[in-house]
């Protein structure tokens, strides 16, 4: 009857603590090598195919007052004034305890 061999997985769980963590280290460097090089490129393609957009306009309309008040404008408070306003609330909601009541409860 033949021995089977051993699988890396097997192979690996045999070795010492230190060259398990080189391969553990060495295959964090490359995993995290292809997540950065496909989030590069996927972001590469939201600023390549919104530089085509506006170029699209730009060739499209004769004008560039034309092409300026057809972008998209944001409406609301922004992101900052919105955490800003959220960080106001916990901040007077830990300073002042009795004032906000929890459902259920009363004061």
């Amino acid at each position: 009857m033949e021995i089977p061999k051993p699988n890396f997985i097997q192979r690996l769980q045999a070795l010492d603590d230190g060259p398990k963590q080189k391969v553990l280290i060495g295959t964090s460097i490359v995993v995290m090598i292809v997540v950065i090089y496909f989030w590069l490129a996927y972001f590469n393609g939201i600023v390549a195919g919104g530089a085509g957009q506006s170029q699209a306009v730009a060739v499209n309309d004769d004008s560039a007052v034309s092409a300026a008040t057809t972008a998209p404008v944001a409406s609301g408070p922004s992101f900052w004034d919105q955490a800003k306003q959220q960080l106001s609330d916990i901040y007077k909601t830990v300073t002042n305890p009795g004032q906000y009541q929890v459902s259920g409860q009363s004061k």
